[in-house]
């Protein structure tokens, strides 16, 4: 399948997790893409994987939290792509892990990555995109989003992000552009690395809130972006696509414990 033949693509946060596995699968469909990422050494080793794989890609290191670093990227981004028809806004961490634990400094660090660093980039991006009268804006946003399951100031930005997507969907839908969200549920990536040295068994009791009884994949949020910058998803704008194995549709846990099975 090559349904991104001759697309030009940009990502942020490609250097790990459900970054990289976006930018191999879209890579795998034919895309021409620049991925952005804070770390050099993850950053050239995903390179490398696509360049030895027959899909080349350019890597630019930068921090996203700072304004003349995303302007630099995207400048350089520009200068390899000559256009950019896609973009993926999926950079993202959280700090504080309950409210108790959030103070000012980590609540703006987790305001500055999962929301603001999205808005200065896309900013950049949608010129381009309006000249050409056409394109593909995807953030990944979470399941945090909509329900309080944690660390409040990602959650309080998660949150942000699938507003700002409607905001872009209702402006720029009439220019060509379509703009959505991916709500992840619990994604197996390096992200959980302190949590799993800390409860080495963390995923096997999560897996327990989800009926689908297991936790996602990098490759399962990779599946769904692919589809939504599609052009087979040309009619799909504005939407909150929740991936989460039916985390949200209802409270699974709670059932089980109340019939007994």
């Amino acid at each position: 399948m090559n349904r991104y033949e001759n697309k030009k693509v940009l990502i942020t946060g490609g250097a790990s997790g459900i970054g990289r596995a976006i930018c191999h699968r879209l890579a795998s469909e034919g895309a021409q893409l620049v991925f952005i990422d804070r770390n050099a050494e993850s950053g050239k080793s995903v390179e490398k994987e696509l360049e030895d794989s027959g899909k080349p890609a350019w890597f630019i290191k930068a921090e996203l939290t700072n304004e003349k670093e995303v302007e630099e990227a995207f400048t350089e981004a520009e200068e390899c792509l000559k256009r950019i028809d896609v973009l993926i806004n999926n950079a993202g961490a959280a700090v504080g892990e309950n409210y108790e634990e959030t103070t000012v400094e980590n609540w703006n660090a987790d305001i500055a990555l999962n929301l603001t660093a999205h808005y200065m980039l896309t900013r950049l991006v949608l010129p381009g995109m309006v000249q050409q009268g056409s394109g593909a804006v995807t953030s990944i946003s979470s399941v945090n989003g909509i329900q309080a399951l944690g660390n409040p100031a990602y959650s309080a930005a998660k949150a942000g992000l699938i507003s700002f997507t409607q905001t872009l969907a209702i402006e720029y839908g009439p220019m060509g552009i379509r703009s959505n969200v991916v709500l992840p549920g619990t994604v197996e990536t390096p992200v959980w690395k302190h949590r799993v040295e800390a409860r080495p068994e963390v995923f096997e009791l999560v897996k327990s809130w989800y009926p689908l009884g297991r936790v996602g994949q990098p490759e399962d949020i990779a599946s769904a972006v692919a589809f939504l910058c599609a052009d087979e998803a040309g009619f799909v704008n504005g939407a909150s696509l929740t991936v989460d194995g039916g985390l949200t549709a209802g409270s699974f846990r709670m059932i089980r414990d109340m019939i007994g099975k």
